[in-house]
C-alpha cells in the first residue's frame, strides 16, 4: 500500500508567514498608488488584539506603539507625515506648518521640557481649535492612547552619532504647580497691562494685543516657516480658553514658535496672573470663541422627519433644530475660525441639509484668475470606519456633496460682452471649454456629487449619477445653502442614509474673499448624522 506524498511548504512562503506575523500583518498599509474608490471591508485594531488572524490565531498581541502605527498612518500621515516629520502631502497647503515631532518641540504642554501622556492624549481628542488640527474624539479611547504612544515613538532624532529619544531623555516630567489666583482686585487689569508692555508681548502681538506688533510680519517658527502671532481679542488660542490655559502658556511658552516661556525668575506668579486677567479684558464675550469641550464625545446631527422645506429661505427650517459646528481654517487668517449652524430634515424619500454661516461678502463668479468663489460641502463616509478626514483613503472612501456659488452663474453675468457672433447668431465663448479643458461646460446645477479615496483625488460622478440638488441664498452677510438628495443611494459610490441609523459625516466651506480654494478651506472633524425612524424619540 502506497500513501500519498505529503505536500512540501516552501521554505520562502514559511518566511514571508512568519515575516508577517511578526511585523503584525499590518493590514492598515494601503497599497502603493491606490486611488479607486471600490469599498473595501472594514479593518479593527481591538486593544484586547491584533487585527492579523495569523497573530490573533497564536495569541499575540500587539503593544499600543504598533496599533498606533496603523492609526497614524490612516488619520494623522497626510499632514504629518509617515516618519512624523511634518511634511506629508498636505503640509503644504497648512498655515501653520504640522509639528516635526522628530524635534521633539510640542506647543501644549504642562512641563518645562515634554509634555505629559495626559497633555498629549488631550491635544489628540480636542485637537487644536484655530488650527488644522482636528479633534479626534470619534476613536476610541483606546485609540488616541495607543496614538499617544507612537506619536511618543516617533520623537526621536539623532545627535552627534546618538540616537536621542526626547520623553526618555527628559524623564522624569513634572507638571507646572499652578499657584492659586490672587483675590480679585480692580487694579489686576492695569497691572496685567504693565507687564504686557514691560515684557515685550506688544512687539508681536500689538500695543492693543491685535496680532499686528512690529514684529509680527518677519516671525518665523524654528522650521523658517512664517508665523502670526494671535488677535488676543477673538483668535483661537493654543492649548484652550480657560484661564489655567492661559497661565501655563505665558509660563511655559509654545515650543517651536516666538513665543517664549517666563518663569518665576522671569515674571512672578502674581505678575503672571494679572497678566492673564488682562488678556481676558481684551475678549468681548461677543466675539470671543466660545470654550473648547473638555469632552471629546462626538458630535451629533439629528435629523427628524417632517416635511422637506422647499428653499433655504423656508420658514420651515427655523422651527428644525439646529447643530453648531466649529470649523478650523487649513490656512490660518484673521477672523478665519468660525461656526456653521447645521439643519437636516428628512421625509422618509429624501433628506435635506442646510448650512449657514457668516460672510460679510459674498463671492459668486470667479471669472478672472485672482477671484474666488464661496462653496460648502458634506463629506460622508461609505465604510463603517471612517478613514482619514482628508478625503479618505484606499481603505475608507468617502461621498461628497459640494454646491459652488458660481455653477449657479454664467460668466456672462459678469462680463456680458463675451458673446461673439456666430454663423447662428451670438453665443457664449467659454474659453476653458474651447481649450479642450472638460471641466470648462456650463453646469447643470450648483451641486457636485464626487467621491474621493485620499487625499489628492477627488472626482466627480458621471452626469447621469449626479443627483444631489443645491441651493445658495445670500442676505445680510450670511449664506443659507440647502442641499438635497434622495435617501436611498442611486450607485455603490452613494453615502445609503436610511432612517434608524447613523452615517458619519464632516462639513467644509470656503470663503473665497479670503482666497479659498480647493483644499484650502474650513472644515469640521467627523461627526455623526443620526436619522430619526418613526419608532425613535
Amino acid at each position: 500500500m502506497t500513501f500519498p506524498r505529503p505536500s512540501v511548504v516552501p521554505l520562502g512562503a514559511l518566511l514571508l508567514v512568519a515575516a508577517g506575523t511578526l511585523a503584525g500583518c499590518n493590514p492598515s498599509r494601503a497599497p502603493q498608488g491606490s486611488t479607486d474608490i471600490a469599498l473595501r471591508e472594514r479593518v479593527d485594531l481591538p486593544a484586547s488584539g491584533p487585527a492579523c488572524p495569523v497573530r490573533r490565531l497564536l495569541g499575540i498581541k500587539d503593544d499600543p506603539v504598533l496599533r498606533g502605527r496603523a492609526l497614524f498612518e490612516n488619520h494623522c500621515a497626510t499632514c504629518h507625515g509617515r516618519v512624523g516629520d511634518g511634511a506629508g502631502p498636505a503640509a503644504v497647503h497648512l498655515n501653520p506648518r504640522p509639528r516635526d515631532f522628530r524635534s521633539g518641540q510640542f506647543k501644549v504642554r504642562s512641563t518645562a521640557t515634554m509634555p505629559t501622556d495626559a497633555d498629549l492624549y488631550q491635544v489628540v481628542s480636542t485637537g487644536m481649535p484655530g488650527s488644522s488640527m482636528p479633534a479626534f474624539g470619534f476613536l476610541s479611547e483606546q485609540q488616541r492612547r495607543d496614538l499617544v504612544a507612537y506619536v511618543k515613538h516617533l520623537s526621536s532624532t539623532v545627535e552627534d552619532g546618538r540616537e536621542v529619544r526626547w520623553f526618555e531623555e527628559a524623564q522624569p516630567l513634572v507638571p507646572l504647580a499652578l499657584p492659586p489666583p490672587p483675590p480679585a482686585a480692580e487694579t489686576a487689569v492695569a497691572t496685567g497691562r504693565d507687564a504686557f508692555l514691560k515684557h515685550g508681548c506688544n512687539a508681536c502681538h500689538g500695543e492693543e494685543g491685535r496680532g499686528d506688533g512690529p514684529q509680527a510680519a518677519t516671525m518665523r517658527d524654528t522650521k523658517g516657516f512664517p508665523l502670526r502671532p494671535r488677535d488676543l481679542h477673538d483668535d483661537r488660542f493654543i492649548g484652550g480658553e480657560r484661564t489655567e490655559d492661559i497661565y501655563k502658556r505665558i509660563a511655559l511658552g509654545i515650543a517651536g514658535t516666538p513665543m517664549l516661556g517666563y518663569p518665576d525668575a522671569a515674571m512672578p506668579p502674581t505678575e503672571r496672573w494679572a497678566l492673564v486677567e488682562y488678556i481676558r479684558s481684551l475678549r468681548s464675550p461677543a466675539t470671543a470663541p466660545p470654550p473648547v469641550p473638555a469632552s471629546p464625545a462626538l458630535a451629533s446631527i439629528t435629523v427628524p422627519r417632517a416635511t422637506v422645506p422647499a428653499s433655504p429661505s423656508d420658514a420651515a427650517w427655523d422651527r428644525l433644530p439646529a447643530s453648531s459646528v466649529e470649523v478650523s481654517p487649513v490656512w490660518r487668517l484673521p477672523g478665519t475660525s468660525r461656526r456653521v449652524s447645521v439643519r437636516a430634515v428628512h421625509d422618509t424619500q429624501s433628506i435635506s441639509v442646510l448650512l449657514e454661516w457668516d460672510n460679510p461678502l459674498p463671492h459668486r463668479a470667479p471669472v478672472r484668475v485672482q477671484d474666488f468663489e464661496d462653496a460648502a460641502a458634506l463629506q460622508f463616509a461609505l465604510t463603517n470606519e471612517v478613514g482619514s478626514i482628508a478625503m479618505g483613503d484606499s481603505r475608507h472612501p468617502v461621498n461628497l456633496w459640494r454646491w459652488r456659488a458660481s455653477r449657479a452663474l454664467q460668466t456672462s453675468d459678469a462680463y456680458p460682452q463675451l458673446f461673439t457672433l456666430g454663423e447662428t447668431g451670438p453665443r457664449l465663448r467659454i474659453t476653458a471649454q474651447e481649450a479642450g479643458n472638460p471641466t470648462g461646460t456650463v453646469a447643470a446645477g450648483a451641486a457636485e456629487d464626487l467621491n474621493a479615496s485620499g487625499f489628492g483625488t477627488l472626482s466627480a460622478q458621471p452626469a447621469a449619477q449626479q443627483d444631489v440638488r443645491a441651493e445658495g441664498q445670500w442676505r445680510d452677510g450670511r449664506w443659507r445653502v440647502q442641499l438635497t438628495r434622495a435617501l436611498a443611494p442611486a450607485s455603490p459610490l452613494d453615502v445609503s442614509l436610511l432612517p434608524g441609523h447613523e452615517v458619519p459625516v464632516a462639513l467644509a466651506i470656503w470663503d473665497g474673499r479670503t482666497g479659498d480654494r480647493n483644499g484650502r478651506k474650513s472644515f469640521s472633524t467627523w461627526l455623526t448624522l443620526r436619522l430619526v425612524s418613526d419608532t425613535q424619540p
